[in-house]
């Protein structure tokens, strides 16, 4: 009997030790993965907390992206006076060959810049013989502005490159190409509707039907060679297409009276007269008239009429003479 008890008790003493060691073996595992998850967390935190040292940041209050492709491809930040306010290098190859002028870039008006930008790949070697420069405007706030400034900054960089005997040119994409192409024949097309209207307005304005005044005379004045003699002729046109006129010779006397005339600052007065009379027909750019007069006029904007062909059978009109509204 004491031997089974002996037994007893060194099988429950093992039992105790092992039990034992477990629970303190677990405790000890727990108390690692715990330690374990809280590295995990705080090594998570740090990731999610720290931006990469390099990592661009566009400034603010810019207005416009201007994008540069060569090989290198650098993107301008601009403000709204096309200076530029940061540099972004969009690949390894712009990093390497811009980083180390940024600061000549920031600063520097949008052409400079593209200048800049040429230069240096050109003397890098990324600038090939014949190859095109892209530019185009990833990104703006002032689209209305956006064709201009592309076509701006091709003239520069072209004329740029000539003077420095770099044998390349700026290109645009070929939506921007087609904007521009659009932008192009729309302001031919309105250029040329503003003529056509311009010159339906003037020969509106030209249109003896619409503008010709019946029952007023028309007249010219011409001085002889001396200037002692004046003549001048007045035609008036009635509504039924007929016209009358009158033809007076008119002297400077400095003695005469009666009814008289003002030309260069001189009196003429009325010596005599006669007159007779003819008929007439109109289009929409001339007056036709027969008769006593046989010859063409046409009426100015401001209502003058010109003579357009001169009667043969007088020697005083000539072609360009004007009649005025008396």
């Amino acid at each position: 009997m004491r031997k089974y008890l002996a037994v007893f008790s060194v099988i429950v003493l093992m039992l105790t030790l092992v039990l034992g060691g477990c629970g303190k073996k677990d405790q000890a595992l727990q108390g690692t993965e715990a330690r374990q998850t809280q590295q995990t967390e705080a090594t998570q935190n740090q990731t999610q907390n720290t931006e990469p040292a390099d990592k661009f940041v566009a400034p603010e209050g810019y207005v416009s992206v201007v994008q540069v492709t060569i090989n290198p491809t650098v993107n301008l930040y601009l403000d709204g006076e096309e200076k530029i306010l940061a540099v972004e290098y969009v690949n390894e190859d712009a990093k390497a060959c811009y980083a180390k002028m940024e600061s000549q870039l920031v600063g520097a008006k949008l052409d400079d810049g593209v200048k800049t930008v040429i230069k240096a790949a050109a003397e890098d070697g990324y600038l090939k013989e014949n190859q095109k420069v892209t530019v185009d405007v990833v990104q703006t706030k002032a689209e209305d502005k956006k064709l201009d400034l592309l076509t701006n900054v091709q003239e520069t960089a072209n004329t740029f490159m000539a003077e420095q005997n770099i044998t390349a040119e700026v290109a645009f994409t070929d939506t921007v190409q087609k904007e521009i192409d659009d932008k192009i024949a729309a302001e031919q097309a309105a250029a040329q509707k503003e003529l056509e209207d311009k010159l339906a307005a003037e020969k509106e304005a030209k249109n003896p039907k619409k503008h010709l005044k019946t029952g007023v005379e028309y007249g010219i004045l011409k001085p002889g060679e001396d200037e002692v003699l004046l003549t001048g002729v007045f035609i008036t046109f009635d509504a039924n297409g007929g016209y009358a006129y009158g033809m007076a010779p008119y002297l400077n006397d400095e003695f005469g009276e009666g009814e008289y005339v003002i030309y260069n600052n001189k009196k003429y007065y009325l010596a005599g007269g006669g007159g007779g009379s003819g008929t007439y027909t109109m289009t929409d750019e001339k007056i036709i008239m027969a008769g006593a007069y046989d010859m063409e006029l046409t009426m100015t904007a401001e209502g003058e009429l010109v003579v357009a062909k001169a009667d043969s059978t007088s020697d005083f009109f000539a072609v360009g003479d004007k009649l005025t509204k008396q």
